[in-house]
């Protein structure tokens, strides 16, 4: 039992300083970690004609987005090749519109989301346990948690990092975010002390970062984290991330258990597909 309380405060001590922290022994194998990264390298090893059907696809199911698409129009490019597709449950029609090169590559990523979706709420308990919520808050909220989608990046070596970044400073529009990073440096997130502090990757860790809706729902007990990827010149980089939000038409404001005279709200009432609307347009700007 002191064991687990060690853990819910480290979580909260992390995700107030940070907003983030990495997990080892974490339930996840080691080896289907394995055979997610090697499906997710052939598959950005594949032609551009075999890769084109996804970079003409729907965005709500599967799409497929490049450093050369919208590089004549954009004011800011991004050196990254970014694949994303919804996972919400079920599991088994989301994945039709996965890739289906290589032969593996829908079996793993599906069994990897399942171990992650586990991960994540086991986490979320612990973080309920930190708030002082009741056990199964999240299950029994289920539409804070129920959109779900899987974004695999692909960092090329760059020619010059000085000029080019992966993905500019930003927090997520989740709940959490779970990521796999891989050995190759490049996640970089933003201190209390104003400076940008890399992630060096722990060996099979998964990174978790609380989303922007957390904060919400916390009502900023805990912290968005801002981050960035950057670029190098000598190695590619892939980072894999499932991604657990809010459904879009859902109401999300700060818990009212958490809510006394004390502790007033720091937040208004917002609809999800609203904020997702507004950062869309300021990403854009």
């Amino acid at each position: 039992m002191d064991d687990r309380k060690s853990v819910v405060q480290q979580i909260m001590d992390a995700g107030r300083e940070y907003g983030g922290f990495q997990v080892i022994n974490h339930g996840v194998p080691i080896k289907l970690m394995d055979e997610l990264r090697g499906a997710c390298k052939e598959f950005f090893e594949l032609s551009h004609e075999e890769k084109l059907k996804y970079i003409q696809g729907d965005y709500n199911k599967c799409k497929l987005l490049t450093s050369r698409i919208g590089y004549d129009h954009e004011n800011v490019h991004f050196w990254r090749d970014l694949l994303r597709f919804a996972c919400s449950d079920p599991l088994e029609e989301a994945r039709e519109h996965w890739p289906d090169k290589p032969a593996n590559y829908r079996d793993v990523t599906e069994k990897y989301i399942k171990k992650l979706n586990e991960l994540s709420s086991n986490l979320l308990e612990l973080i309920c346990e930190g708030l002082g919520l009741e056990p199964g808050y999240f299950k029994n909220n289920n539409k804070l948690i129920q959109e779900k989608s899987f974004a695999v990046n692909y960092y090329p070596p760059c020619p010059d990092p000085s000029v080019a970044l992966g993905i500019a400073m930003h927090s997520d529009p989740s709940i959490l975010t779970l990521l796999l990073q891989g050995d190759v440096p490049g996640l970089q997130v933003w201190t209390k002390d104003g400076e940008w502090l890399t992630v060096e990757p722990i060996p099979d860790a998964i990174m978790v970062s609380v989303g922007y809706f957390l904060e919400i729902v916390s009502n900023g007990k805990l912290k968005a984290d801002q981050h960035r990827a950057v670029t190098n010149a000598k190695k590619p980089r892939i980072s894999a991330v499932l991604f657990s939000g809010p459904s879009r038409d859902s109401i999300v404001e700060p818990e009212k258990a958490l809510l006394n005279a004390e502790h007033p709200p720091l937040f208004k009432p917002i609809q999800c597909f609203e904020y997702l609307l507004q950062k869309n347009k300021g990403m854009k700007a």
